[in-house]
């Protein structure tokens, strides 16, 4: 995996906190948590770009949908 910058991060974590979403990084890449939504970002690039993502939707009882 290649790891963005501390400023890429920082924007990240920006656009995160602005739009009421939950962040986190794992080793399995960054985890984002929006409602019942959730989200896996497996690569990072220092321009921000998103590579690899994996979203997954769950219903109101939180059984996967999606």
């Amino acid at each position: 995996m290649i790891a963005p910058s501390a400023n890429a991060w920082r924007r990240i974590r920006l656009k995160a906190q602005n739009a009421e979403v939950s962040l986190r990084e794992f080793r399995s890449g960054v985890w984002a948590k929006d409602e019942r939504s959730f989200v896996n970002v497996k690569n990072v690039l220092p321009d921000t770009t998103l590579l690899n993502i994996t979203i997954y939707e769950f219903d109101e009882s939180y059984h996967l949908r999606a």
